[in-house]
Formats: C-alpha cells, sequence, structure tokens
C-alpha cells in the first residue's frame, strides 16, 4: 500500500475543508480527480492539457480527458477521491472521460471512464460514487462493487466477485450478481446465453483476525493465499502473480507475490496502527486478493477481515492539588 494513496485522499479532504486549491491540484480550472500508485514497469500517460506522452510514475495525478497506457512489462492502480481504485494490467489503454462531485451530505461522484483495449480489476466504495465504463462492446454501471474486465476490442470477459454490475450491449441488458461472469461475448451478442459461473476463485486465511495494540506499533499477520475450484471444492495447482490491495491505507504488503505450482503462497502482511489525526478509521481492515495479470480472467478475487482494537485517545485530567476533585478533562 503506497504513501501516495493516503498523502492524496488526505490533501483532498482538506483542500474540501479549507476550501483552498493548491496549484499542484489544478490545470486551469480543474481540480485533479486521481492519482497514480504503485506503478511497475513502463506507463506513460498522455494529458488532455497538451497530448505529449510523459512517463507515468507514483503520485502522477490525473485530470478529465488524461489517456494511460500501460505497456507489454506496466501495471499501474488509479486511485479516485472517491476511495474507489483501479489497477491497470499490462496492455491497457484508459481514458479519464469525465467526473463530476455530487452535492451530498457525503461526498459522492459520477465518472465517466473508457477502456479501449486491455485488463483491469476495481473496488469501488458503495455509496460514494457511480460509475459508467464504455469498452466499446458494452456500457458497464458501476455502483459499489467488485469485478474485473478484460477487452481486445471485439469481445469481452466481465466477472464480478462482490455486488453487482449493470452490463449494456448493443442488443441487451443484464444484471451481473456476484460470482457470475460474461465470457467472451461481442456487441450484438445475447448477453443471458453468455452468463457463467466463476469456476475458480482465490480463498485468504490469515493466522489472527484480530489486532490490539499495546506497546508495539506494528504487527505482522501471516496471510496464507489459495486457489480453489467453486465446483469441486478443491485446490487448483495453477501459478500466477497475485495483486493486493486493502480499505486501509497503513498496510505493507510484500513485493512480486506469486502462487506457486500448487496455486499457493504464504506472505507476511505488516499493519502499522492508525495515524494519530486520523479520527475516522473504525478498525474494520479488509485486505483482497485478485490475480495479477490480465490474461487470467477465470479466477474470482477473494478476501479477509481483520478486526483491530484502535487505539485510545489519550485524556489528560487536572485534578486539584489541595481538594483532589476533578478540575476538567481534556
Amino acid at each position: 500500500m503506497g504513501i501516495h494513496k493516503y498523502v492524496f485522499c488526505l490533501f483532498v479532504c482538506l483542500l474540501m475543508v479549507n476550501g483552498t486549491i493548491n496549484n499542484n491540484l489544478l490545470y486551469g480550472n480543474e481540480t485533479a480527480i486521481a492519482s497514480l500508485d504503485e506503478t511497475e514497469g513502463f506507463v506513460e500517460v498522455k494529458p488532455a492539457r497538451d497530448q505529449k506522452s510523459v512517463t507515468a510514475k507514483d503520485g502522477f495525478l490525473l485530470y478529465v480527458g488524461d489517456v494511460i497506457q500501460t505497456q507489454s512489462d506496466g501495471e499501474t492502480t488509479v486511485i479516485f477521491r472517491s476511495g474507489s481504485e483501479i489497477r491497470l494490467f499490462e496492455d491497457t489503454e484508459f481514458i479519464v472521460d469525465g467526473a463530476e462531485e455530487l452535492s451530498s451530505e457525503k461526498r459522492s461522484f459520477n465518472y465517466k471512464l473508457s477502456m479501449k483495449t486491455g485488463a483491469l480489476w476495481g473496488n469501488f466504495v458503495r455509496g460514494r460514487q457511480k460509475t459508467k465504463i464504455n469498452i466499446g462492446t458494452a456500457t458497464i454501471g458501476v455502483k459499489g462493487t467488485v469485478f474485473r474486465i478484460r477487452n481486445d476490442g471485439e469481445t469481452a470477459n466481465i466477472s464480478i466477485t462482490e455486488g453487482e454490475i449493470l452490463v449494456e450491449n448493443e442488443t441487451s441488458s443484464i444484471t451481473l450478481e456476484a460470482g457470475k461472469r460474461l465470457n467472451a461475448f461481442n456487441k450484438t451478442d445475447n448477453l443471458q446465453d453468455k452468463v457463467e459461473e466463476i469456476p475458480y476463485r482465490l480463498s485468504l486465511q490469515a493466522d489472527k483476525y484480530y489486532l490490539e495494540f499495546k506497546e508495539p506499533v506494528e504487527e505482522t499477520v501471516r496471510l496464507s493465499i489459495q486457489m480453489v475450484d467453486v465446483f469441486q471444492r478443491k485446490n487448483v495447482k495453477k501459478a500466477g502473480k497475485v495483486y493486493l490491495q486493502s480499505n486501509y491505507y497503513n498496510v505493507e504488503f510484500p513485493e512480486n507475490v506469486t502462487l506457486n505450482r500448487r496455486g499457493f503462497v504464504r506472505i507476511p502482511v505488516k499493519i502499522n496502527i492508525p495515524h494519530a489525526d486520523d479520527n475516522n478509521f473504525d478498525g474494520k481492515v479488509v485486505i483482497w486478493a485478485a490475480m495479477g495479470s490480465g490474461s487470467i480472467d477465470d479466477v474470482g478475487a477473494g478476501n479477509v477481515f481483520i478486526q483491530m482494537k484502535v487505539p485510545g485517545k489519550r485524556r489528560h485530567i487536572r485534578v486539584d492539588a489541595n481538594t483532589g476533585n476533578i478540575m476538567s478533562v481534556e
């Protein structure tokens, strides 16, 4: 989990509270709507303002109209102001077509995105955004869900492991539910005929599911990941790269996590206490694992929940030295 994610989200929140705009977040009258993190290999961004491609790095700010292109060895994560994330895999062209912040009690956004070719894995926050993704073959409506898309320009594959999404092509539409996928469909296929169960998924287990910080500021959780057959309920012997993501910013994953030939890996995950200025963290840590290659789209993502006891704030008590009575509690 890169520090850029926390810094970007915190910076934008401060911007909204203070009513001020930092020049680094602006181009003209536009505010940055996302940033890049966990960039690997060669990734380019073609900014809408001048159409000159630049090499992308972690922390790169994205604006409406920007085009992200990952090469054959390139991957990157797009982190939106809503907290939603998209992992772009190799050989992917992704465009931020539009973004609108809605007037509501809870900050929420409308996003319009497109992917001409390539593959992505998305984790969208429920209740914070409404998103339309155009992949040429179909349009996908997302509210809050975990899903995967692969698009070669002629046919597409879509799978979903949490929530539901609305998929529409030129002839039909369907609400795709968790555990289902649309396999190898084109613009004119009847989508109902293309629905299948996702055959495999990643199963996650931790050596501890409750953390209580007393002295140390960091705990290590041993996380086991196994690919399993959903129908036969047995382990699948298949190697592959794994992408890890969490809703919590203070998690540190190892680099280059890969399932071995038995479809298994055990890794240490470091979890730190929240930042001192974080008053919103509720102690619920979720870790997701998804296959980290765009070509593998028959394996559903898995997750694990870890409860953390949030350290209590220290209270300063003023006592009258003469009477022993409490004067104030701060």
